[in-house]
C-alpha cells in the first residue's frame, strides 16, 4: 500500500486508485492511510466527484471510516473553490 500513497502524494490519483483496486481485489488488506492519500490527490486535482464518492466508500469498509482529516481534506478543497454548500454538508456528515 506505500505505493498507493507515494502515487496519491505525487499527484497521480488515478494510478493510485486503480493499484489500490488492482490490490484490494487480489486481497490485499485496504488501510485508512492509502484512502486518505487517494482522497487527498483526487482532491488536490479537483476530482471533487471521485472523492466524495470514496468518502461514502470509507464509511462502509472497517476499519477505514473517515476521521478529522479526512474530512478536513474536502472541506479545505471545497473553500478553495467556493462550494460553500458542500462545506456544510460535510460539517453535518461529520457530526453524525
Amino acid at each position: 500500500m506505500r505505493l498507493v500513497v507515494m502515487l496519491g502524494k505525487c499527484k497521480q490519483p488515478e494510478k493510485a486508485r486503480e493499484l489500490f483496486q488492482a490490490m484490494s481485489d487480489e486481497g490485499c488488506v485496504v488501510n485508512h492511510e492509502a484512502y486518505t492519500a487517494i482522497l487527498s490527490a483526487y482532491s488536490r486535482s479537483g476530482l471533487f466527484d471521485k472523492a466524495f464518492y470514496l468518502l461514502e466508500e470509507m464509511k462502509d469498509t472497517p476499519m477505514c471510516h473517515p476521521d478529522v482529516q479526512n474530512y478536513w481534506i474536502l472541506i479545505k478543497s471545497c473553500l478553495q473553490v467556493f462550494a460553500f454548500d458542500r462545506v456544510g454538508f460535510f460539517l453535518s456528515d461529520m457530526a453524525s
